[in-house]
Order: structure tokens, then C-alpha cells, then sequence
């Protein structure tokens, strides 16, 4: 054992004595160079490859003044050598960015590419120099050189953009596949996508948390449908409602208003219409504005044909359709302004699907008989009602007078009015507005005037806007 310590003790000797025999062979390189340099300088014969070669070892030994000095001199000829460029680069640290700004010029003029370690020096140097400004800079270099960035360059940018909280990382992250992110980045991730409604990078994010088995909160898996719904994403729609159905999550009224809201916008007929029937089994009300939004979503026949068929294959494999669900189709077909194509579905909301239509159903088609002004089928429809003891209330009577108006029957429109009051129903604003117009359009002031004292009687004030666009600001109403 003596023995072999004893060896290892020379060895160790040998190769300290060795190292230092080196280093100082190449300090005496670099002195007697030094010297050489001078000289050629003195005598104006130094070479572009002396200036290159003096300019690392000045480099190399954190000669930084000198360093500069032949950078500067080196900048007045073409290089083509990415080296310089790159400790070029290293040297304007801390915060000479016009160094930077210089070099990165040079090599775009001689066409030299850089590289993933040139890039790591920009970006940490405008991290030095705190300038978000220079970071963007670099980053668009990075992608004006390369069809496709490099994974290395992508995290260095990425770190960069971090360093600053910029959103521009939102667009960096989803390119970073390989990259091995801690939960808290995850999470900072998902919430600066809602914050800067960036849907791409949530739906990447998403994947990484999905796969991971990691639980997101319930508030910000709603706010990933409303984004998915602006996006219009459907796939991040799709995501998210396949998590909530696979954790057993329960969805709740608004996350469903979001999801079809989400369907309607992407066209996505059968999905929309399968979410609806969940909703409406759940005992929840479409809103009216979402029920617009459907409306555009199928405002062609061959999307309407498209939606009837998912109705009936919602009706045939869950056994379930509910009366709103068929009066959304209705609906679209009434604003197309197909009524013997409402009239049809109305009939087989009886006999296919086997439900009773409602208040709803039948304004919807008497609406739909205004549009196409057939006052008779109106008329027809609201009798129907009275016979199946549906509730007629002052917007059946609204609906049933523009039916009559549309066809030149005011007698009948205004005998409507007497009716209402037999029936103890009070006429809405909208109700003598519709009448006060329409006969002053067709110049019978005295049927207008003797609306509007109606009008006043029950309550309702004319704006003087209204009265004044229809010539009637000079009345004595009050």
C-alpha cells in the first residue's frame, strides 16, 4: 500500500509539474507573440490573421480594453469566422448593445449565421442590459435566419421574455415539446394565457397538465371555455369537456352556455346539439342571445337539414328530446322564412317526436306567418292555442296585430286591441308603437292620435324622438 501511494504521490507530482510546464510554454507563447505583434504594428506589417489571433489571446485573458481595441480594427474587414462574432459579443457585456447592434449588422453584410451559442449571448446580455426592446430584437433575428428554431434558441428566448414577464413567451412555450416545465411554470403559463387570451399556448399548457394528472382549478377551467369560445377553439373546448367528464367534474349551467356558445360560433352541429340535450335535461334555459347565436349558426337549409338529422339521432339513441330543443330548430327554419318547412316540423314536433308544443313553439311559428305575412295561418295558430288551453298573453297579440298590419287588415288590428281588454290582457308599449307607426306611415293621422291617447291612458309615454320622426311633435298629448 506504501508503495502504491508512493507511486500515486509522483504521478500526481509529474502531471502538476507537466500542467504548469504548459501553462508556462503558453504564457511564453503568448508573450513572445505579444512582442511580435508590436513590432509588426510599429512597422505597419501586422497581418488581418495577427490581429484575429492577438485579438483571442487578449480574450482569452480577459484583456478586455485591448480586446475591444482590435475588435474595432478587425470590424473594417470582411470576417467570416463566427468566433470573433460570438466573443465579440461577450465583450459588450454589460450594456453595449451598439457593439452588439454593430456586430450583428457585420454579419448579416458577409452573410455569416450564427448560432445557438451566439443567440444564448444576445439574449443574456439584453437581460443585462434590461432592455425587453433588445430581447424582441434578437428574437425576430432568430427567426429571420432559420426556416425552423432551434430548441437551444427557443429555451434561451424563452428565458429572456420570463425575465421580463412579457406575454411574447406565450408564443415561444408551445414550441418548446421537449422542454421539462415544474408545475408552477405550468400554472403561471395557464394564467397568463387567460390574461392575454392566448388560447394556443392554454391548449399546450393544458395537454402538459392533462398528461401529467395535475388538477386544475374548476374557475379557470371556465375561463378556458370563454376563451376557447372568442378563439373560437373548439378543440380546447373539446379538451377541456373531455377533462370535466373524465374527473367527474360537475358542469354547471354557465360552463354549459359556454360550451355551445363555443359549438354554435365553430359550427359544430352535432356537438352543439348533444351539449344542448344535456343542458336542457338538466332543467337549465337557453338565454336569448345565445338562442341568436344558434339561429346564425344554421341559417342555411343544407346546415337545417344537417341539424335535423343530429335531432333525430339525439332522439332515437338517448331517447331524449326536449321541447326547447326542438323549438331551436323551429326557430331557424322560421328566420329562413321557410313556412311550409316550419309548418311541417311543427307537426312533427306531434307526431315524431312525440312532444306537445308550447307558448314558445307557436309564437315562433306566428312570427314566422308575419314574416311572410299570411295573417289567416296566424289567426289560425292563436285559435289553436285558445283550444289547447295554451296561454295567449300580450305578445300572442303583439305577434297576431303585426300579422294583420303586414296583410293592410287594420280593422282587424285595431279590433285586437278591444279584445285584449275583454280579456283583461294590457297592450305593451311595443304594441300601440307597431299601430302609431304603421298608421302614420300610411297618412291616417286621426287613428294615430287616437292610439296615442290610448297610449297615454294606459301608461305609456312616447319618447318626443318618436313622435317627432313621425310628425307628431306638435300634438297635445299631455
Amino acid at each position: 500500500n506504501n508503495n502504491n501511494n508512493n507511486n500515486n504521490n509522483n504521478n500526481n507530482n509529474n502531471y502538476n509539474n507537466n500542467s504548469s510546464n504548459s501553462n508556462e510554454t503558453n504564457l511564453d507563447k503568448n508573450v513572445n507573440f505579444k512582442n511580435e505583434f508590436k513590432l509588426a504594428v510599429a512597422n505597419k506589417t501586422d497581418t488581418f490573421e495577427m490581429r484575429k489571433n492577438m485579438f483571442f489571446i487578449h480574450f482569452n485573458l480577459y484583456e478586455t480594453n485591448e480586446a475591444l481595441a482590435l475588435l474595432n480594427k478587425l470590424l473594417d474587414q470582411e470576417i467570416k469566422d463566427i468566433n470573433i462574432y460570438d466573443c465579440g459579443i461577450k465583450l459588450c457585456f454589460p450594456f453595449n448593445l451598439t457593439l452588439a447592434d454593430k456586430l450583428i449588422s457585420k454579419m448579416n453584410f458577409y452573410n455569416v449565421k450564427p448560432t445557438s451559442l451566439t443567440f444564448k449571448y444576445l439574449f443574456e446580455l439584453a437581460i443585462s442590459a434590461k432592455s425587453l426592446e433588445s430581447v424582441k430584437k434578437y428574437y425576430k433575428y432568430a427567426y429571420n435566419n432559420f426556416t425552423t428554431i432551434d430548441q437551444k434558441i427557443l429555451i434561451y428566448a424563452f428565458r429572456a421574455f420570463s425575465a421580463f414577464n412579457d406575454p411574447k413567451i406565450l408564443e415561444i412555450v408551445p414550441e418548446l415539446n421537449d422542454y421539462k416545465f415544474g408545475f408552477g411554470n405550468l400554472i403561471y403559463f395557464i394564467n397568463l394565457s387567460l390574461q392575454y387570451s392566448n388560447s394556443k399556448c392554454f391548449l399546450f399548457v393544458f395537454k402538459k397538465l392533462s398528461k401529467d394528472n395535475y388538477q386544475i382549478p374548476q374557475g379557470t377551467l371556465f375561463s378556458a371555455i370563454q376563451m376557447a369560445s372568442i378563439d373560437k377553439n373548439w378543440e380546447l373546448s373539446e379538451l377541456v369537456y373531455n377533462y370535466m367528464k373524465n374527473n367527474k367534474l360537475e358542469i354547471s349551467e354557465r360552463e354549459y352556455i359556454a360550451f355551445l356558445n363555443c359549438y354554435f360560433k365553430c359550427s359544430m352541429q352535432r356537438k352543439s346539439l348533444n351539449i344542448y340535450a344535456e343542458f336542457i335535461k338538466k332543467g337549465y334555459i337557453l338565454p336569448k342571445w345565445l338562442s341568436l347565436v344558434f339561429n346564425r349558426s344554421y341559417n342555411s337549409i343544407d346546415k337545417l337539414e344537417r341539424a335535423i338529422l343530429i335531432l333525430d339521432e339525439i332522439r332515437i339513441y338517448s331517447n331524449f328530446v326536449h321541447i326547447e330543443l326542438a323549438n331551436l330548430i323551429l326557430r331557424a327554419i322560421a328566420n329562413i322564412g321557410d313556412l311550409n318547412r316550419a309548418e311541417a316540423f311543427f307537426e312533427q314536433i306531434l307526431t315524431v317526436y312525440k312532444l306537445e308544443p308550447n307558448q314558445d313553439s307557436f309564437h315562433i311559428l306566428i312570427v314566422c306567418c308575419v314574416n311572410c305575412q299570411n295573417s289567416e295561418k296566424a289567426t289560425k295558430l292563436v285559435q289553436q292555442m285558445k283550444s289547447e288551453s295554451i296561454e295567449i298573453n300580450a305578445l300572442t297579440f303583439e305577434y297576431l296585430i303585426s300579422a294583420h298590419l303586414s296583410t293592410g287588415s287594420q280593422s282587424n288590428a285595431i279590433r285586437l286591441i278591444t279584445e285584449m281588454s275583454k280579456l283583461s290582457i294590457r297592450p305593451t308599449y311595443n304594441t300601440y308603437i307597431t299601430l302609431v307607426k304603421h298608421f302614420a306611415l300610411i297618412g291616417d293621422r286621426g287613428q294615430a292620435f287616437e292610439l296615442l291617447q290610448d297610449m297615454k291612458n294606459a301608461n305609456h309615454k312616447p319618447t318626443p324622438d318618436f313622435l317627432k320622426s313621425l310628425g307628431f311633435s306638435d300634438l297635445p298629448l299631455d
